[in-house]
């Protein structure tokens, strides 16, 4: 779908989480694929920063935004306006998320945990593998995303035979970018089955 993972000419790059809250019901405001499109027409994350504080937005949502100077944070968001926001900010240089909200506050509206609480182990292999690693590079990077730890339902997702159809979830790609670079790596497929293809953004 459109923008849910996207770098723009500006080494700008936002990677959405799906977030569901209690607040989702009959809220007028910015849809979320549109808030995602719209933000990549801002040059770094503080001018995506205010973008996102600047509107109602009719949905939660997770945003993580970085850009080539080396700047990233991390937008938790429930429906709402600037005061539904919450930020969170790397650790040691790093920063992780899944499909669950961190924020003490936002927690007792999180409705999607409820159901599909293999985002908190999801989230915990996650940075279980990003501490293991002395340097992170793309190949560490892609050995993160790979993960199986908790499988089926690790990082690298395959259909769990034991749950309903409609639960059968599966990873169908993977994107890495370094924005300084100008380069992004993804794969079509889950990335223990296929092989990441490189490309260079054209300035």
């Amino acid at each position: 779908m459109l923008a849910k993972v996207s770098v723009n000419d500006a080494g700008l790059g936002v990677c959405t989480n799906t977030l569901v809250s209690s607040r989702d019901t009959n809220r007028s405001g910015v849809p979320y694929h549109v808030m995602l499109r719209a933000l990549l027409d801002t040059r770094s994350v503080d001018e995506a920063t205010a973008l996102l504080s600047s509107v109602d937005r009719a949905l939660s949502a997770n945003y993580l935004i970085a850009d080539r100077f080396g700047k990233a944070v991390n937008f938790e968001t429930t429906a709402g306006g600037a005061g539904d926001i919450h930020a969170i900010h790397p650790q040691q240089g790093l920063i992780a998320h899944a499909n669950h909200f961190c924020a003490p506050a936002f927690q007792p509206l999180d409705v999607f945990v409820r159901n599909s609480p293999h985002s908190l182990t999801r989230l915990e292999d996650i940075w279980h593998e990003l501490r293991e690693a002395r340097l992170l590079t793309v190949d560490r990077a892609k050995q993160v995303l790979r993960s199986h730890r908790h499988e089926p339902n690790g990082v690298c997702s395959h259909p769990d035979s034991t749950a309903h159809p409609m639960y059968a979830r599966t990873t169908v790609a993977s994107f890495i970018a370094d924005l300084t670079a100008g380069e992004f790596w993804f794969t079509d497929g889950p990335p223990c089955m296929a092989t990441y293809e490189s490309f260079r953004l054209q300035t």
